[in-house]
């Protein structure tokens, strides 16, 4: 069962935050993740599939490393995670020492997102937990990094479909399957068709609202039945910080540069 809330935000016009849950109640873990931001690597599709996989339940510690690292640890569950999470991977560095961004990470089972072009540190030869490394292009260095920790090892190169990147990283984790399909958002602005989601997942957006309405969210369960929720709204003088986070051009002093009926999601 999905439900759905809207919030009001008002820039220099109106918007929704609209959030979707999945009502299921499912256990969650503590996560780290080592992202590598050297200018080689360009591993962001990979990190976003990830956080499409996670419960509210889950906790994620994040770590950026090139050859010096930025650290920060998110409830799953917030509405802003991929914007906060968006905003670590837009510094690019020139080197890439893994070393560093493992020896900061934290939680129950660690995650490396790299090309396995590691010019910096000593190589990696022990970890007290497993690392499972997903790769954005064959790297025997990151296939070495997954055998000697007891981790998975898998390229999830540039070619391949957010989908299948998801469906890996839940096998990998031990994700449960999504079982609801074609969510479908339809309002004061054009259709949303929202990627399947995991059980326990949170997904927010941001849509552009003319005048008060209501959100009609259709979706189907494996079997193929239609559920419908609605959700009315209203358009009100509310800044929301959370809201203000999902795209620089939504300011209160700033003109949105947004078309009309463009919708943001990160």
């Amino acid at each position: 069962m999905l439900s759905i809330q809207s919030l009001p935000h008002f820039s220099t016009g109106y918007y929704q935050l609209l959030t979707i849950r999945d009502e299921h109640i499912v256990g969650g873990k503590h996560y780290g993740l080592a992202i590598d931001i050297s200018s080689s690597c360009n591993g962001e599709n990979i990190v976003y599939a990830l956080l499409d996989t996670l419960t509210s339940a889950d906790t994620l510690t994040v770590v950026t490393f090139g050859t010096h690292t930025e650290k920060q640890t998110f409830s799953a569950s917030a509405p802003d995670l991929r914007q906060r999470v968006a905003a670590m991977l837009r510094t690019c560095q020139s080197g890439s020492n893994p070393m560093v961004g493992l020896e900061e990470l934290e939680g129950e089972e660690f995650i490396l997102v790299s090309d396995g072009k590691f010019n910096e540190g000593p190589s990696i030869d022990k970890s007290s937990k497993p690392i499972h490394c997903f790769s954005v292009c064959e790297s025997l260095r990151m296939q070495h990094v997954a055998s000697i920790s007891g981790g998975c090892y898998e390229v999830l190169g540039y070619t391949k479909e957010s989908a299948t990147m998801r469906q890996i990283i839940r096998r990998v984790l031990h994700k449960p399957d999504p079982c609801s399909f074609d969510i479908k958002l339809q309002g004061d602005f054009r259709t949303l068709h929202v990627p399947a989601m995991s059980r326990g997942s949170v997904r927010t957006f941001l849509v552009p609202t003319h005048k008060n309405g209501i959100v009609h969210m259709s979706y189907k369960d494996e079997d193929g039945h239609v559920f419908e929720e609605f959700c009315p709204y209203e358009n009100r003088y509310d800044f929301n910080n959370v809201a203000n986070l999902f795209t620089p051009c939504v300011s209160p002093i700033t003109k949105p540069i947004m078309r009309k009926c463009e919708m943001v999601e990160y």
